[in-house]
């Protein structure tokens, strides 16, 4: 009599779903029995049970894979922060600023292809980046001139003036009022940019008589 063979089955996560390999060929078994048989007049009258022989079967081994892989696209989002850059601007005065170019941050998108094996990412790939917005420098621009009122004076000498006068004999002389140098004070712009004279202007002019 022949005996079945079962089939088992024997999960390997290192081979890809859906794969089945056998293992180990099923082979089914025998049981071989043995009577002693009594006929009487040509009828079986008696049958006993001597003896049974019985070869196992081999049962049949299929692996069946259970590994699960996906390969998934993956992006990020890098911020490139913008930049300061200062311009000297000799219109402007020491200690003035002026903002003449907003600064905006850039955005940078990198790409990756990841391996998933069983749910677990075990391997990325670098696949290249798009910059998506540009980064723009802020500029600002500073002044570098220096406006100042600068006064200078330049003396004036005093005038001797003769007169004649019936009052004195000839050949002599009286000082009626003693003389007194003028002055002449002037009042300049004057505008420098990094220590260096650019311009000047008069603004001002004042006399005072001797």
């Amino acid at each position: 009599t022949e005996i079945p063979y079962e089939v088992t089955y024997v999960e390997n996560d290192q081979v890809a779903l859906g794969t089945e390999t056998t293992l180990v060929e099923g082979k089914e078994g025998t049981s071989t029995k043995t009577y002693s048989n009594t006929y009487n007049n040509g009828v079986l009258s008696e049958s006993v049970l001597l003896k049974e022989e019985v070869v196992a079967p081999v049962n049949k081994v299929i692996e069946k894979g259970t590994l699960v892989v996906s390969y998934v696209d993956r992006e990020e989002k890098e911020v490139t922060p913008y930049e300061t850059r200062y311009v000297e601007n000799s219109s402007l005065e020491v200690g003035t600023e002026v903002v003449t170019q907003e600064g905006k941050d850039g955005e940078t998108v990198h790409k990756y292809v990841d391996t998933v094996i069983n749910g677990e990412v075990t391997e990325s790939a670098y696949k290249g980046a798009t910059v998506i917005i540009e980064v723009v420098d802020q500029i600002i621009e500073q002044g570098t001139k220096t406006t100042t009122e600068e006064t200078r004076t330049t003396p004036v000498s005093y005038e001797t003036i003769n007169k004649e006068t019936r009052d004195l004999a000839k050949g002599e002389s009286r000082v009626v009022q003693e003389g007194i140098d003028g002055v002449i004070t002037d009042v300049y712009e004057v505008v420098t940019v990094k220590g260096e004279l650019v311009s000047e202007k008069l603004l001002t002019t004042k006399t005072t008589e001797a």
